[in-house]
């Protein structure tokens, strides 16, 4: 899980821009069970998959790592867990898809070595 939206109810109302995309996906008189159909919390159990769960420090949605792994920890889920980036190198959302990008290439061979490991 990459850099995401695990609790969209939340997020919808703390976020303009997401809230405007939801209803670009789910159409301006989107219900509440809609949201909830998408909302990746509202559908966790004990047989949810592995985890690799990563965000990155300059992520604007990085409050919502600690959400999912509550749940990964709760649910008693096998996970890891990563935030990339420090105080001097700020990674933002998503950085782990520039090919060009050193941080990318570290963050996706721990993630493809994660699902390895279950091979």
């Amino acid at each position: 899980l990459n850099c995401g939206v695990y609790d969209l109810f939340k997020v919808m109302k703390e976020d303009k821009m997401t809230a405007e995309l939801m209803e670009d996906y789910l159409g301006k008189d989107a219900s509440k069970k809609s949201v909830q159909l998408a909302d990746v919390v509202s559908h966790m159990n004990t047989h949810f998959p592995p985890t690799f769960l990563m965000s990155s420090t300059g992520d604007f949605l990085l409050t919502q790592y600690p959400v999912m792994e509550q749940k990964l920890k709760e649910y008693h889920i096998p996970y890891i867990a990563k935030v990339y980036g420090d105080e001097k190198n700020q990674l933002p959302h998503v950085f782990h898809c520039n090919m060009y990008s050193e941080d990318a290439a570290y963050c996706n061979q721990d993630e493809c070595d994660f699902f390895k490991s279950f091979l």
